[in-house]
């Protein structure tokens, strides 16, 4: 019997890299689960193993609300990621319209629980010091900025309608897609991979110095998982975040000891640039969840993932 029997998860943006990984994770869990896309609906629908609902945040709320049928828990992915944010309006219709409209039509058809994906962009680009969920908001990028707006919004949501919402802000998310419709080559560890297969060689347009935060999508789903378990009332913010923060440099390290060490045509490593001169320092942390992999566990998932994406080309 399904763990959320009666009570439908709906998961918007599930063609993307992390609302793929959280169906697939949810439906391996076996919780009922309505994923919905924008595209790509037939090529889901059998990698998923369920249907999957044709539905456009910015379009369909009017006409689509047949997607709210039985459902009281929303997972909502289909915000605009790093790409979709340097469009003319900055992904701004989709991050405030279409999240705002989403909610409302949601909460008018019964839906009790949200959980809204955004970003740790939103306390910086470049870290510093100590950061959790009571550090102040720092966007410097449209991207974060569209979350963080995304996040106002759920906030006066709970407010108003007293429904219970979590924000979950995850770091830098690497691992294997879950569906054919990923293609996210602009992503660490992917870029590294994709320069290598594209121009033999492994280039890094700065000094690689830069720290960051990396978090799996394996431990975002468990996360996700988690919190659907013992879902908190009212409305809170949940860092999804681990306890290793590598530079730029190290996972490129990495990728260029794996990939020599694994494939037959050898690359060289590039470094185009001295800045910045200085890695930033910094540790996340969250009040909710302990890191969910050790150190040693995600450096070893990381290899695991970047051996996996050389040899599938991805």
């Amino acid at each position: 019997m399904s763990k959320m029997h009666g009570n439908k998860i709906l998961v918007t943006g599930s063609s993307g890299f992390i609302g793929s990984a959280i169906v697939s994770s949810l439906i391996k869990s076996g919780r009922s689960v309505r994923p919905t896309s924008r595209r790509s609906i037939d090529k889901l629908t059998n990698e998923f193993g369920l249907p999957v609902t044709r539905f456009d945040v910015l379009k369909d709320i009017a006409s689509k609300n047949e997607v709210f049928d039985g459902v009281k828990t929303l997972i909502h992915c289909a915000t605009p990621n790093d790409i979709k944010s340097r469009d003319n309006d900055g992904g701004m219709p989709l991050a405030v319209s279409g999240t705002f409209r989403l909610i409302e039509e949601a909460v008018r058809y019964g839906v009790k629980r949200i959980i809204f994906l955004s970003t740790l962009q939103v306390y910086g680009t470049e870290l510093s010091g100590l950061v959790n969920e009571l550090s102040p908001i720092n966007c410097e990028t449209s991207y974060g900025l569209n979350h963080y707006l995304g996040e106002e919004i759920c906030r006066l949501a709970a407010k108003i309608h007293k429904i219970d919402i979590v924000i979950l802000r995850p770091s830098n998310v690497y691992g294997i897609p879950f569906v054919s419709t990923v293609s996210r080559s602009t992503l660490v560890p992917m870029c590294f991979i994709y320069d290598a297969y594209t121009e033999g060689s492994l280039t890094i347009r700065s000094s690689g110095l830069q720290r960051r935060n990396f978090v799996s999508l394996y431990e975002v789903s468990e996360i996700i998982e988690r919190i659907l378990d013992r879902f908190p009332k009212g409305f809170h913010v949940v860092n999804a975040v681990s306890d290793w923060h590598p530079r730029i440099l190290d996972i490129a390290k990495m990728v260029y000891k794996i990939w020599n060490n694994h494939k037959d045509k050898p690359i060289n490593l590039k470094i185009l640039s001295k800045m910045p001169s200085y890695s930033n320092e910094f540790i996340v942390s969250s009040s909710f969840f302990k890191p969910i992999f050790k150190k040693i566990q995600s450096v070893n998932h990381m290899e695991e993932v970047i051996l996996n994406l050389i040899n599938t080309k991805t």
